[in-house]
């Protein structure tokens, strides 16, 4: 069985649709993008994942430990160079929301109840 793809703009829809309607409202597609882009940057800083050439394929280190508190504010910063300001509580609500994608793509292993991203 071939592993299922993780297509970034589909995450975004899934995220948009998932979020509270007060963010929903203030948040675009295009930004929920750059905050999927700035979460796979800094895994691929800490070497959580490797890339090849496209965001889409990449590669997860399961177990994959990291420091949440340091991704969601590195992705604020690379969020704020962008001209997109969102809070901790926004940039929680888009993670928690992307779960949701990759819980429908069958992507996440929780044998260990842990929540990880499978390869």
């Amino acid at each position: 069985m071939d592993e299922p793809l993780y297509y970034i703009n589909e995450a975004a829809l899934v995220i948009h649709q998932n979020i509270p309607v007060e963010l929903r409202k203030r948040i675009t597609l295009e930004e929920i993008v750059e905050i999927i882009e700035s979460m796979f940057e800094y895994m691929e800083e800490v070497n959580i994942a490797r890339s090849s050439n496209s965001i889409v394929d990449i590669s997860i280190e399961v177990p994959a430990h990291l420091d949440e508190m340091d991704m969601k504010i590195s992705i604020i910063g690379k969020c704020t160079s962008k001209d997109i300001f969102l809070s901790l509580e926004d940039i929680s609500a888009v993670l928690d929301a992307e779960m949701r994608y990759l819980e429908q793509k069958g992507m996440l292993d929780d044998s260990e109840g842990l929540g990880m991203y499978s390869n």
